[in-house]
């Protein structure tokens, strides 16, 4: 066996796609619980250098970078978890010679249970990761974002090609379906930042109409 076939036949490569996956849903997560204003200022900080992918991002997309980088976020995630779930089949496949019966002789029908259930499992793995790091980015979002940024970083700027080439894709669609958009205006962007403020708390509605 050369060694990138053992590469792609251990359970490290599958177990680095999860782990990126779960980070970047965790890193999505933690900038919507922030809010979008409270999620710029932290990234327009003197000490938002932990996310090294957004200085790269900014000179593909230098506006509207907030949404976009959601975009990215997702579409990494999603990329990551059809690799996991490829290669966990393949490794498991490998690990277990009598499971390729059934892939290479369609007559032999015993061990197509035990197929479904290695792909039942490796979904459940993936869904109960990504279900605990959202758990945790919602309970500690500054927190986790800032711990989990740089590891997000690495794999974002990997798939970075991939990344740029879906976002002019989705550019190019939109430019075609769009309509005109009303500007947000000061009332609109005020009532945003107290939304998404602790002044909600503190505000009720007749304040918030005052303001």
């Amino acid at each position: 066996m050369t060694l990138a076939a053992a590469f792609f036949t251990t359970p490290a490569l599958a177990l680095i796609c999860l782990l990126g996956a779960s980070t970047l849903a965790a890193c999505s997560t933690a900038l919507l619980k922030m809010g979008k204003f409270k999620s710029k200022e932290l990234l327009r900080s003197s000490h938002a250098s932990f996310f090294a992918f957004r200085f790269l991002f900014k000179k593909c997309c230098p506006q509207g970078d907030w949404e976009n980088l959601h975009f990215a976020l997702s579409i990494s995630k999603h990329i990551l978890q059809i690799a996991y779930a490829l290669l966990a089949f393949v490794f498991l496949i490998a690990a277990k010679p009598s499971l390729q019966d059934p892939l290479l002789n369609q007559q032999i029908a015993e061990p197509w249970g035990a197929l479904f259930f290695i792909g039942g499992c490796t979904i459940a793995l993936s869904l109960l990761f990504d279900f605990l790091f959202r758990l945790f980015a919602t309970l500690w979002s500054k927190q986790l974002f800032k711990f989990m940024a740089p590891i997000a970083s690495i794999y974002l700027i990997i798939l970075f090609p991939l990344i740029g080439l879906f976002i002019q894709l989705a550019r190019g669609v939109l430019k075609k379906v769009s309509f005109a958009e009303e500007p947000l205006t000061d009332k609109t962007k005020l009532r945003e930042m107290i939304r998404e403020s602790e002044l909600q708390h503190h505000l009720d509605l007749n304040d918030q109409k005052l303001i």
